[in-house]
């Protein structure tokens, strides 16, 4: 598995939705407090992470059974 966390960054603030609605990708972004689109899917792997500026900075790798997201992320952690 690849270095993953399961603490969410402090850069990272809105998620984008890739579930499939009606054979075509929600594509929805969502503020990474809410864990539900809505296109009434979960958040799960393959979710993009987006900073505020909403560039993507890392992607939910794995969801276990009990729910903790594993999230990969592809740069360091902004500083501000």
């Amino acid at each position: 598995m690849p270095d993953t966390q399961t603490t969410i960054r402090k850069d990272h603030k809105k998620w984008k939705c890739h579930n499939k609605v009606n054979d075509q990708i929600c594509g929805k972004i969502n503020d990474i407090t809410e864990t539900m689109c809505e296109c009434n899917i979960r958040r799960k792997p393959d979710t993009e992470a987006l900073a505020e500026d909403d560039s993507v900075i890392g992607e939910m790798y794995k969801l276990d059974d009990d729910l903790t997201e594993h999230w990969k992320y592809f740069s360091p952690e902004k500083i501000s």
